[in-house]
């Protein structure tokens, strides 16, 4: 009985497991209000642009304060930023449970984009505690609990939607998901104080608004490039996902509860690949063509989205979509820790936060705006989007099977060298 209890102690123990843990959580929380947030918006009368402006105002502080908490974490520490942007989700939802009108319920919105800034500092502390030729699985399973916050995320939020709306009435179910995702953040804040050690040690250097970041974002060509691809890609998947409830219901008549499960079954397949595929893939043929790869298949995963008929085609295109995401986005940071020098490792996962946040802004807006014309309008122009970024990637030398092999080989020294 002793040596159970041992293992379970190590996997308790472990940073990795305690990341991993703190990212779903916040995944589960963020991810509850998606099926009810965009029908509740309409019903509190919020129509094409005004309810795309809905969903990236959470984008548009992610877009101000990743960048500021990705550098900060650089400065005082991984840990700290982590436990701050919590109590920030856990401000948010106190506000969404009280919000009856679309102005609380913008606020609410962007508190908790303005506490978005713990996944940068939660991608470098794996890059701080993972030699770069493991970052690629490290990255896949922080991936995977993104996956799986969005398995039982959607799925609970939905459930727990209608019982409030049932037991309340038009509020109720609002109430119930501010609740639920307040009780979520207290327990990922007790976990982050009981079990997650500091991976930073503290050295001098500059302050939050240092120009070390720009400086090395912009003499790299190669990162820039990256950045540029994380950019296009985020810009296009927002575009999909602001809109995805609305076009179902648009579409097929389904509501949130439809929604919300078709939302958990990307979830688990994001779950899979993220955690079993990505790294088998990325091992066999190297980070760039498995990068390449991700971003191909999301053109036919974007621009069809809207075309399927029927559920069973539908699911078929969200499995495609599914596999380019867990392909790509794993990749995608892996070869950006693996570019970016240590000690402003937190600085620049900030900045491609930053880079997501403001694509996230760009892309309800338009989205939203286009789908009240034609409901093929925003996934056609998310095919589009990708295809020139997949272009792109053709063009940016990527490490390939060989520079995994050696962890620090010839690829990884260049990417690092430039």
């Amino acid at each position: 009985m002793e040596k159970p209890r041992r293992k379970l102690s190590n996997v308790v123990n472990s940073p990795q497991a305690v990341i991993f843990l703190t990212v779903f959580l916040d995944l589960f929380a963020f991810a509850l209000v998606l099926p009810k947030l965009q029908l509740y918006a309409n019903d509190l009368g919020a129509r094409g642009a005004v309810r795309g402006a809905l969903i990236s105002s959470y984008a548009f502080m992610g877009f101000i304060f990743a960048p500021i908490w990705g550098r900060l974490s650089d400065r005082v520490g991984r840990r700290p930023v982590i436990m701050w942007c919590v109590v920030g989700s856990l401000l948010s939802f106190i506000m969404l449970a009280f919000s009856r009108t679309l102005p609380l319920l913008f606020m609410s919105r962007a508190i908790g984009g303005m506490a978005a800034g713990n996944i940068s500092a939660a991608q470098a502390y794996l890059a701080d505690i993972t030699p770069k030729e493991k970052r690629t699985k490290a990255m896949g399973m922080l991936g995977a609990a993104f996956g799986l916050g969005f398995i039982f995320g959607p799925g609970i939020g939905g459930v727990l939607g209608k019982w409030g709306d049932h037991v309340l009435g038009g509020h109720g179910g609002i109430v119930f998901l501010g609740v639920g995702g307040g009780i979520v953040c207290v327990v990922n804040l007790i976990w982050v104080l009981r079990f997650l050690p500091e991976s930073r040690i503290h050295v001098p250097s500059e302050g939050i608004l240092g120009t070390s970041v720009l400086r090395t974002v912009l003499e790299s060509p190669r990162l820039l490039t990256l950045l540029l691809l994380f950019a296009a890609i985020n810009f296009a998947w927002s575009n999909m996902e602001s809109t995805f409830i609305i076009m179902i219901y648009k579409k097929h008549g389904w509501r949130d509860d439809m929604g919300a499960f078709l939302l958990a079954y990307v979830g688990i397949l994001t779950a899979i690949i993220y955690g079993v595929v990505v790294h088998r893939v990325s091992k066999a043929i190297g980070d760039g063509p498995t990068l390449r790869l991700g971003a191909f298949l999301a053109i036919p995963g974007l621009a069809l989205l809207s075309w399927a008929p029927n559920l069973g085609l539908l699911m078929l295109v969200m499995l495609v979509l599914a596999l380019s995401g867990g392909l790509g986005n794993p990749t995608l940071q892996s070869i950006v820790s693996r570019t970016a020098p240590p000690d402003i490792q937190g600085g620049i996962f900030g900045v491609v936060q930053g880079i997501g946040s403001f694509c996230r802004i760009v892309g309800p807006l338009v989205g939203n705006t286009l789908i009240e014309k034609n409901v093929q309008y925003p996934y056609s122009l998310a095919g589009a989007v990708v295809a020139g970024a997949f272009v792109a990637t053709l063009f940016v030398p990527l490490p390939g099977r060989e520079a995994i092999a050696a962890g620090a080989g010839p690829m990884a020294a260049e990417l690092t060298d430039e």
